[in-house]
């Protein structure tokens, strides 16, 4: 469904947020690097040639940060500050403080 949820261990699997923006199938998601104010984030990647970023703790769930590439997202990895996305054919890595491509 183009989506992203996260959901609550603690309260028996229950789905505590959705995420849009997405508008092909999502093929990787994942819960690692920090934002410049040192919250968690969700990154997600797609066939819809983005990887969104969102802050965790944000009140707002669909307001995410946008990083545009040239083919699909197959896999999203964070470490710190760091984004790797592998797309269909590179590898791309994002600043996650600045936004920008630190190579590709």
């Amino acid at each position: 469904d183009r989506s992203v949820r996260t959901w609550s261990i603690a309260e028996g699997w229950r789905c505590t947020s959705t995420r849009l923006g997405h508008t092909h199938a999502v093929t990787s998601v994942s819960c690692g690097g920090r934002s410049t104010t040192g919250q968690r984030l969700l990154i997600s990647g797609s066939t819809d040639r983005t990887a969104r970023v969102w802050e965790l703790t944000h009140a707002e769930p669909n307001s995410a940060r946008t990083l545009r590439h040239l083919s699909y997202v197959l896999s999203v990895s964070a470490v710190g500050n760091t984004l790797a996305c592998a797309c269909v054919d590179s590898i791309v890595v994002w600043s996650l403080c600045e936004f920008e491509r630190l190579y590709k």
